[in-house]
């Protein structure tokens, strides 16, 4: 377990590694954010799954990262997250994309340079594989992607981890 703290946004990320990556190895990259509702135990199905998903692949493959990102799965924050249930609820928009228009916020704020530059802490050689929710997930991950590839990153492949995507 390592643990590092942000001076300039007072963020902290955690990250969790397992097994040593050789240079031929490919670890293994989860990037899974949390949130103040979502710390562990999780307590939604959804992200229960997915993390337990992605332990047991890196654990399968014998070498991997979780990247544990200060923020939610878009990187607004608690009061974002509130504003956008409370819109929900009130049946005021149909789904997050529409609530999170509807605040003003970005779809995701999350430095992702600075996680490539941790990542690259842990796995000198820049070769992964990511673990990703759906393909779709690779369209509105664009900042991450680009953030990667930019720090010299060679991502092998994508592994999904939704019903159908393994």
């Amino acid at each position: 377990v390592h643990v590092y703290y942000d001076i300039v946004t007072s963020q902290e990320c955690v990250i969790l590694t397992y097994g040593t990556a050789d240079l031929c190895d490919y670890p293994i990259v989860r990037l899974h954010m949390e949130s103040l509702l979502n710390r562990f135990p999780l307590r939604r199905a959804t992200c229960r799954y997915r993390l337990k998903t992605s332990v047991k692949l890196i654990i399968q493959y014998g070498v991997g990262i979780i990247m544990l990102l200060p923020k939610d799965g878009r990187g607004s924050d608690f009061g974002s997250y509130a504003l956008e249930q409370m819109l929900l609820e009130g049946r005021i928009v149909m789904n997050s994309t529409d609530a999170r228009k509807k605040i003003g916020i970005r779809y995701d704020t999350n430095d992702y340079d600075g996680t490539a530059l941790l990542l690259s802490i842990h796995c000198p050689t820049k070769k992964i594989q990511m673990i990703m929710n759906t393909p779709s997930s690779i369209m509105r991950k664009t900042d991450y992607l680009s953030a990667l590839k930019d720090s010299g990153f060679d991502v092998k492949k994508c592994l999904f981890i939704e019903p159908g995507g393994l």
